[in-house]
């Protein structure tokens, strides 16, 4: 039995379609979730964070001069863990640990240095020693032109911390 080659070539289109919705329909959730000295757990969930590592150089020689800087910088929106890392700010709190967990729906890959890949379902950093160093809410009532007329607010947390442990998990 030959086949069409117009439904072939409809049905290939199909299938790419689908597997293109798919992989537009993948997205990414933030958890983070610090053991406070005081406070206890603090659990929140996060629109967006960047995780940046640094090392100081002498500036004649461009030669390291010391350990590495940490720095995870956090935003999230207004929820119950919004207050509590102001208070947590306010009163200068330590934080044991802190646990950042990405969860990709639909799965990732981690790519190798030899190119291979592996599938993943979620990244946890746990970062130690961890300090809040800055945190900075903002709001907007809706009006501006990437409101939409609905009131916004969030919040933005930097922590520093002396080292991490990265983990990816099938």
């Amino acid at each position: 039995m030959k086949m069409n080659w117009r439904y072939g070539y409809a049905a290939l289109v199909l299938i790419l379609s689908l597997c293109a919705g798919r992989q537009a329909a993948a997205a990414s959730a933030y958890t983070l979730e610090c053991n406070a000295n005081k406070q206890g757990k603090i659990t929140a969930q996060l629109s967006s964070f960047r995780f940046e590592i640094s090392a100081p150089t002498d500036p004649h020689t461009g030669l390291r001069t010391g350990q590495a800087h940490y720095e995870l910088i956090v935003h999230l929106p207004v929820q119950r863990a919004y207050a509590e890392f102001l208070q947590a700010m306010d009163t200068n709190e330590a934080m044991h640990t802190c646990k950042l967990t990405e969860t990709e729906s639909g799965g990732g890959v981690v790519r190798l240095a030899s190119g291979a890949g592996r599938p993943v379902d979620s990244l946890e950093w746990t970062f130690q020693d961890v300090n809040l160093a800055n945190a900075t809410a903002s709001g907007s009532d809706g009006s501006g032109a990437n409101g939409g007329g609905v009131p916004q607010g969030g919040l933005q947390v930097t922590l520093n911390f002396r080292s991490f442990i990265l983990m990816a998990k099938p």
